[in-house]
């Protein structure tokens, strides 16, 4: 399920099978009981996920800032130092993601640059859209004032 998925997943779009091979050997499937605190804000980021199934919450300090089902990726704290999660994510209900071990993916970085360039390439949309769904809130925040 994990190939089939990250195969046809929009992240990945456009890439090569050899560099899809990549990130499917370092991934593997995982389920998450609801009420489930998959990422921890200020803790070590070292993985990245892609929901399959299920709802998150995207959290700082408490204050939900997106929630995010099936296709979402999330996480990418582990690109920019100091690896530490800006954010906390807890599943609304029983969710399944596909968990990619960044700390991996950095090794096959070192050898292959061009998926290294993918990755940031297509975790650039993964980051604008958070800051667009931050954005919204605060504008949601300043309404109710």
């Amino acid at each position: 399920m994990v190939d089939s998925y990250i195969k046809n997943h929009s992240f990945f779009h456009g890439w090569d099978d050899k560099y899809l091979q990549n990130i499917i050997d370092i991934s593997h499937l995982r389920t998450y009981p609801k009420d489930y605190r998959i990422i921890e804000e200020g803790f070590y980021a070292d993985k990245f996920f892609i929901i399959v199934s299920g709802l998150v919450e995207v959290k700082s300090m408490d204050i939900v800032l997106q929630i995010l089902g099936a296709g979402e990726v999330v996480g990418w704290s582990w690109l920019i130092p100091p690896y530490t999660w800006n954010f906390s994510v807890d599943t609304i209900k029983e969710t399944i993601c596909i968990v990619i071990d960044t700390e991996k993916l950095k090794e096959i970085f070192k050898k292959e640059k061009e998926i290294e360039y993918l990755i940031y390439k297509s975790m650039f949309f993964v980051v604008s859209n958070r800051l667009k769904g931050a954005r919204q809130k605060i504008v949601e925040l300043c309404l109710k004032r």
